[in-house]
């Protein structure tokens, strides 16, 4: 399976996004992960590691519209990745990785 870059590439869109994009950090913190189906289910509880759009998740920009999540366990884990890679299709095979998830999806506690 291919996966999509998701995130800009130039040098220059890089620069401008940074000091555009307001980085507020917020690593460890509490979330919870709606299916990003549109059913608003919540489909994982867990801590996002990274809202930096120069953060990489399996080596692939995260971009303005991502965040970076930490997947410790699923409550749905047959929910399928909005970018999946060759190891990664679903939320539970995630588990113990990282992966990108819209900041769309992603409500706080």
């Amino acid at each position: 399976m291919e996966t999509q870059n998701f995130a800009c590439t130039s040098k220059s869109q890089k620069s401008s996004i940074t000091s555009k994009y307001n980085i507020q950090k917020v690593e460890n913190g509490n979330c919870k992960l709606l299916d990003w189906m549109g059913t608003g289910k919540v489909v994982r509880e867990g801590k996002i590691a990274s809202k930096d759009p120069m953060s990489k998740v399996h080596h692939i920009p995260l971009g303005l519209d991502y965040w970076k999540i930490a997947v410790t366990h699923a409550i749905v884990e047959d929910t399928l990745l909005i970018h999946p890679t060759s190891e990664f299709q679903v939320l539970g095979h995630a588990i113990g990785s990282f992966i990108a998830w819209s900041k769309s999806y992603v409500i706080f506690d």
